[in-house]
């Protein structure tokens, strides 16, 4: 775990106060418009098939999409720490510590930094972003890129403004078989309340950014409806983002370089679409699981279209809810060790 308030501003001070003085003051010299055909962003909570639905996409013969960058969440709020980023120096100094520091450095194939700093073509955080993700989507023939970072919710914002046309998906699975996801991984939530309240919690943020913006269309998929039926389900997302479908995208499982994930969701990523992967909560989870996960996410369960098991759901008493968030903290710990 990188400490981005040690490490990486110490990299940074040290490399500014070695810097001839007014070296980084050269006016930004646009360079020839780099060509991208499309730009898309998947959005969707953890353990709700992201992972999957990246490794389909990256499949199509002209999109690529890396491993998760957090670009955003880790870089964007420090910005202001490289100086101008109008100043193509210190745009070059920023990709190089997005890629040294952050998740990139885990892509694989492996980002060409250099290669990348030569298509930075306009000012500003966005333009080294959008530098990185060409030089790697064109390294492997495409013409396009997607990005997947479930944390960049939290960033939308900023993203929208730095690319206006950029395609939005968004993938909703099940609350009770999401939960029962991220108990098990490694990282995140361990026990149902906690994980329950990060799915309602990411959900409220996709419903205030469709309030947000009613004039843009947001492509929807419903994980239970892709395990179902891929072939329909990818061939109107394709035509939502403008691009002919391919069958190559129901080989996603052909994809043998190393993913960053952990070990069960690798296997799965490793062989054909699991089309039995949902409801397994039916069988797995208690009563009282089920009606707490329900009781937290009832309102975002309903507007998604997923039916609770009864019709009144018991309150979780003050006392319980501290108990739940103990014991959370508590098994987080534990599985760190």
């Amino acid at each position: 775990v990188v400490n981005w308030d040690s490490s990486w501003s110490h990299t940074y001070r040290r490399r500014v106060r070695h810097q001839r003085p007014g070296c980084y003051k050269a006016s930004f010299v646009r360079e020839p418009q780099v060509s991208c055909q499309l730009r898309i962003l998947i959005l969707g909570a953890q353990r709700s098939g992201t992972s999957l639905l990246s490794r389909m996409i990256n499949q199509h013969p002209e999109i690529g999409v890396p491993q998760e960058s957090h670009a955003y969440n880790h870089f964007y709020n420090i910005r202001h720490l490289y100086g101008d980023l109008a100043v193509r120096k210190d745009q070059e100094l920023l990709l190089r510590d997005i890629a040294r520091f952050g998740d990139v450095r885990l892509w694989s194939p492996a980002l060409d930094i250099e290669d990348a700093s030569r298509k930075i073509s306009g000012p500003g955080f966005g333009a080294v972003f959008d530098a990185m993700m060409i030089s790697w989507a064109n390294s492997q023939g495409k013409s396009s890129w997607g990005e997947k970072t479930p944390s960049h919710i939290d960033f939308v914002d900023p993203i929208l403004v730095h690319f206006p046309d950029i395609k939005l998906v968004h993938i909703t699975r099940d609350p009770r078989d999401v939960c029962l996801s991220m108990i098990r991984a490694r990282f995140g939530p361990k026990n149902f309340f906690a994980a329950a309240t990060a799915w309602n919690k990411y959900l409220s943020k996709m419903t205030d950014l469709k309030e947000r913006s009613t004039s843009r269309k947001i492509i929807e998929i419903r994980y239970e409806d892709l395990l179902a039926d891929p072939q329909s389900v990818l061939r109107n997302l394709c035509t939502g983002i403008g691009v002919d479908y391919s069958d190559s995208m129901l080989q996603f499982y052909d994809d043998r370089h190393p993913y960053n994930t952990d070990l069960t969701n690798l296997e799965n990523l490793r062989k054909p679409l699991m089309t039995n992967n949902a409801g397994k909560w039916r069988r797995e989870f208690s009563p009282r699981a089920i009606e707490t996960i329900e009781y937290i996410a009832a309102a975002n369960m309903a507007h998604y279209g997923y039916s609770p098991s009864r019709d009144i759901l018991p309150e979780i008493s003050k006392p319980r809810q501290l108990l739940y968030k103990l014991d959370n903290r508590l098994k987080r710990i534990v599985s760190m060790i």
